[in-house]
């Protein structure tokens, strides 16, 4: 391992000093590649001396806030670092995004200067803003290269992400705190400049620091592929092209890609697949590990804008993992994570708790926001040596100390008195051949009533059973976890960063039962009279013959009564292993009138 690699413990350099570090050492390796072209560490270090000296010849001070505007190519990172370079602080903006969300970003973030390109010169000055812009392309950025002293405190950057308000959310860093998460993510991965970092995250998203300075702190190349635009099984053609060894994955990308996949898709290169951001699970694992090498790992990890990585839970082939949900693991260095109850005290290990997260290189806090600053960061008191994160995430710490979690604070489910993790749903769903993608979530229907909904993508060349998956969580989970709707859909809709948009899945039909155009009346006496029991416990109608009784539940605990009232009604104790396996009105007459 390059960066830092003689210390035990952080040394302190900046993002910029150990930039240059690795220009001295490596001056020829390549930096940056990018459609079949590569800069070297040599060349990006003198480009971004350049465009530092260019922002200073502008007279901004040092500390400013500087926008960068750039698609993804080499000069979106090299005026990041011109901008660090220069004193300044870096505000990356997705070309992509909304001109409506980037003109709050320019305005909530102070900044003084934009960095853009030709391609990009036409849109940045629409975005109505009185700032200075600098175009790259254009003559005039080869100046003498100035230095400037860069201290551990001052402001390096701030990240936008979106916000509980509808507006984006600025978190900022100092140097001194993502210069320890770039030494700290380098000790974890066991980077070193022989290795190939993919990066194809969006640069707005605070993930893109992951790949960057992974690769560029450590002399190792920084890959670029656009995920946008190309498709994934271009993706799995790239890795195996460009011999990409470290490759950043969130579970929804993950999954997508493992679907791509043929047996003999194999990538011997690919050592280290990092997943994080949003829920991991067996089977996601078990279908992705068979197409890497025996020595490769999934690094299953907690990580978040307010604090990047805090703990991780590496995994190889041959792993016997017990659950279906899967630890985020243990902390890493310096990073210290406590399960709090609502008293304030530390939760023993198996309870349930909010999660709290203690370092001394935590974020800065929130951008212009006082009030969020106060309800999430603590500073250091009487009984915490450094500040604390409160994460508004719940979970709960096992008997060997790995972390569990069980989803947002706000966002817990209670439903008939028990207290839910979606995620247990999801995992079940996920685990069949058929799904791609799965998200479940509480929605209330048009009388107020609380429902669990389970959206899914099903994988090409399988059809969707909506009585067979509710089956399926029957059987593995509690009946009160069962969905009352499982929904196809043909893509999970995914914010900016690429993460599962639960805003913006819709609301089941709730009346779909009676708009159904195929029903088939109930003709014997004993389809009948199912059916009019079914209609009175379930309150749906009309119920046909070919109907699932499974689908037509929307309530499990109904379900059961309802099953109980056909026992009492035809005087004959249910075979329910039996009466699930084939559960239209049609079949379970037949098997009432053959018992």
């Amino acid at each position: 391992m390059i960066m830092y690699e003689k210390f035990e413990q952080w040394p302190g350099l900046n993002l910029v000093e150990q930039l240059r570090f690795m220009a001295e050492r490596f001056p020829g390796r390549p930096a940056i590649v990018h459609n079949g072209q590569q800069m070297s560490y040599k060349e990006f270090d003198v480009q971004t001396d350049m465009l530092a000296s260019a922002i200073l010849q502008k007279g901004v001070s040092k500390g400013s806030v500087i926008a960068s505007f750039f698609e993804l190519g080499p000069q979106q990172f090299m005026s990041l670092f011109g901008i660090l370079k220069a004193g300044c602080a870096y505000v990356a903006l997705d070309t992509s995004y909304p001109a409506e969300r980037l003109s709050y970003i320019l305005n909530d973030s102070g900044t003084k200067m934009l960095l853009t390109n030709h391609k990009n010169i036409a849109q940045a000055k629409e975005l109505g803003h009185d700032i200075d812009i600098i175009n790259t392309d254009l003559p005039g950025i080869d100046v003498p290269a100035q230095k400037v002293d860069i201290q551990g405190s001052d402001l390096c950057s701030i990240i936008y992400t979106s916000g509980s308000t509808g507006t984006p959310k600025g978190t900022w860093f100092d140097h001194r705190a993502l210069a320890h998460f770039a030494w700290r993510y380098s000790r974890i991965c066991e980077i070193s400049e022989h290795d190939r970092v993919g990066y194809f995250v969006s640069v707005s998203f605070s993930a893109h620091a992951m790949p960057m300075l992974g690769a560029l702190m450590n002399g190792a190349a920084l890959v670029l592929f656009n995920l946008r635009k190309d498709h994934l099984s271009s993706f799995r053609d790239w890795l195996l092209h460009e011999k990409i060894s470290i490759a950043l994955m969130i579970p929804s990308v993950l999954r997508n890609f493992s679907a791509t996949l043929m047996p003999e898709h194999q990538f011997p290169h690919l050592r280290m697949v990092l997943a994080g951001g949003e829920s991991l699970y067996r089977a996601d694992v078990d279908k992705l590990l068979p197409h890497l090498s025996n020595s490769a790992t999934i690094l299953h990890m907690l990580a978040s804008t307010e604090a990047y990585i805090t703990c991780a839970f590496p995994i190889k082939k041959g792993d016997l993992l017990v659950s279906n949900n899967l630890p985020v693991g243990w902390d890493v260095s310096d990073m210290k994570t406590w399960v709090i109850d609502e008293n304030g005290e530390p939760c023993e290990p198996g309870k349930t708790g909010e999660l709290w997260i203690e370092s001394d290189f935590l974020s800065g806090g929130y951008w212009n926001d006082k009030n969020l600053n106060k309800e999430h960061f603590l500073p250091a008191g009487t009984n915490r040596s450094f500040p604390v994160f409160r994460s508004g995430d719940i979970g709960y710490k096992q008997a060997d100390g790995t972390l569990m979690l069980l989803g947002r604070k706000d966002n817990m489910v209670k439903l008939r008195g028990y207290r839910i993790d979606l995620r247990e749903i999801e995992s079940v769903l996920l685990d069949m051949p058929e799904t791609r993608e799965v998200a479940v979530l509480p929605k209330e229907d048009t009388q107020g009533s609380k429902h669990l909904i389970a959206y899914v993508v099903i994988r090409d060349g399988y059809p969707f059973d909506e009585s067979r998956m509710k089956l399926a969580v029957l059987r593995m989970l509690p009946d009160y976890m069962v969905p009352a709707f499982v929904i196809q859909l043909p893509d999970l809709p995914k914010t900016y960063s690429g993460k599962i948009d639960f805003q913006h899945i819709p609301d089941p039909d709730w009346h779909v039962i009676e708009k159904q155009s195929n029903i088939l009346p109930p003709v014997t006496d004993t389809e009948i009279k199912l059916a009019e029991i079914i209609v009175r416990m379930l309150d749906v109608t009309p119920v046909g013959k070919n109907h699932s009784i499974i689908q037509l539940a929307r309530d499990s605990l109904k379900l059961f009564v309802a099953l109980d009232e056909i026992e009492k009604a035809f005087g004959k104790k249910l075979n329910i292993d039996a009466i699930l396996a084939a559960p239209t009105i049609e079949s379970i007459a037949r098997w009432i009138d053959e018992e």
